[in-house]
């Protein structure tokens, strides 16, 4: 099979979209890469327990196809076996470190729209007295 630059561009532009999404909740990221002539992307992380993984997306899903421990944390990751709509999907279901990271970014998230509205309601208040 040829390889377009249309077909190669899919996957590496979807995969360092993704973990951009992520990386607050990571300790490293390398860009994503072409594999299968661009059919799937592929990119190294390594997340907050110290796990160091490859993960690649193609169409049927984003999977981690490699994995390595620093440390003696528990992991359930089974390389190459489980698919996950996203990046974000597959570090819920295994980094405990993400899962903090990910609920503290929401809760601030949350918080600054909560005071975002009050302001906005304090400056309708006042604006109608």
């Amino acid at each position: 099979p040829t390889c377009t630059a249309a077909a190669m561009a899919w996957a590496v532009s979807e995969l360092d979209a993704q973990l951009v999404e992520v990386r607050f909740g990571l300790s490293s990221v390398d860009a994503a890469r072409a594999v299968e002539c661009g059919a799937a992307a592929e990119a190294a992380i390594c997340t907050l327990e110290g796990l160091a993984l490859t993960l690649r997306l193609d169409q049927g899903g984003v999977r981690a196809v490699q994995c390595s421990s620093s440390s003696e944390s528990d992991n359930d990751v089974d390389p190459g076996k489980m698919a996950y709509d996203s990046v974000n999907s597959l570090l819920l279901n295994i980094s405990r470190e993400f899962v903090k990271s990910f609920n503290s970014s929401l809760a601030m998230s949350l918080q600054a729209v909560v005071q975002q509205r009050a302001a906005d309601e304090e400056r309708e208040g006042g604006a109608s007295t």
